[in-house]
């Protein structure tokens, strides 16, 4: 009984160790898609809308002072910080979505001290 115990708490971890709607690998792959592609429309929208949702849930959240946005921040501008951010960090795109995008955007609007 044990044996069975242990497995199962085994096989259950590691679903909740990844447990991601979307990772960072499959959002770039949607956000940097071919314009001449079957599925370009579709890609373009997933990736504006996936990143800025975090965009919207981070500034909604983040208290006064953490990240300094002036001026209009566009959906297009959001999606290049991912993606610049992604190139430069390809060993952390096995990582969810969420986390990719939300350290692109510190890094990219982190007020300095």
């Amino acid at each position: 009984m044990y044996k069975i115990i242990m497995a199962f708490s085994v096989v259950i971890s590691s679903f909740s160790a990844n447990a991601a709607f979307i990772f960072g690998n499959e959002l770039y792959q949607l956000c940097t898609s071919d314009e001449n592609s079957q599925f370009y429309f579709q890609d373009e929208s997933e990736c504006r809308g996936y990143v800025t949702g975090v965009y919207d849930r981070l500034t909604g959240t983040a208290k006064n002072g953490v990240l300094c946005l002036e001026g209009k921040i566009t959906t297009e501008q959001v999606k290049k910080i991912f993606i610049a951010y992604a190139d430069k960090n390809p060993a952390k795109l096995n990582r969810s979505a969420y986390e990719v995008v939300e350290n692109s955007i510190y890094q990219a609007f982190r007020c300095s001290k």
